[in-house]
C-alpha cells in the first residue's frame, strides 16, 4: 500500500511539479513551433495560458523562465489578459505538456 502510494505521488510530481525551461537554448527560439490566437484564458495562480487558435484551445504552462513581452517591453503574465491576441512559442515536456518559452502579447488587437 505504502509502495503503491509512493508511485502515485511520484507521478503526480513527476506530472505537475515545476517545469524548468532553463535548458531551452535561446538561439533555438525562432525555430520553435509557435502558435497565435486570442486569450481565453489566463490561470495567474497556476501559471497557465489558454489560447483559442479559431476552434482549438491550448494549454501551455508558463514558467519563471517564460518571456512574456509586449510591444518590444517585458511584462509579466499579470499583464495578459482574456482577450488579447497573443503568439506563444513553445516546447512540448510530453508529461508536463507544452511549456510557453515566449509569449508575445498583442493587447491592441483585441477580439
Amino acid at each position: 500500500m505504502k509502495k503503491a502510494a509512493f508511485m502515485v505521488l511520484s507521478a503526480a510530481l513527476l506530472c505537475c511539479g515545476d517545469v524548468p525551461a532553463e535548458d531551452v537554448d535561446p538561439a533555438a527560439v525562432p525555430r520553435m513551433p509557435e502558435i497565435q490566437g486570442w486569450v481565453a484564458d489566463v490561470d495567474w495562480v497556476g501559471d497557465k495560458l489558454v489560447v483559442n487558435t479559431g476552434g482549438d484551445e491550448i494549454t501551455f504552462v508558463v514558467t519563471d523562465n517564460t518571456e512574456v513581452e509586449q510591444f518590444g517591453k517585458v511584462i509579466s503574465l499579470n499583464d495578459v489578459n482574456q482577450g488579447d491576441l497573443v503568439s506563444v512559442r513553445y516546447v512540448d515536456k510530453q508529461y508536463a505538456g507544452l511549456v510557453a518559452v515566449q509569449i508575445t502579447d498583442n493587447a491592441a488587437l483585441r477580439s
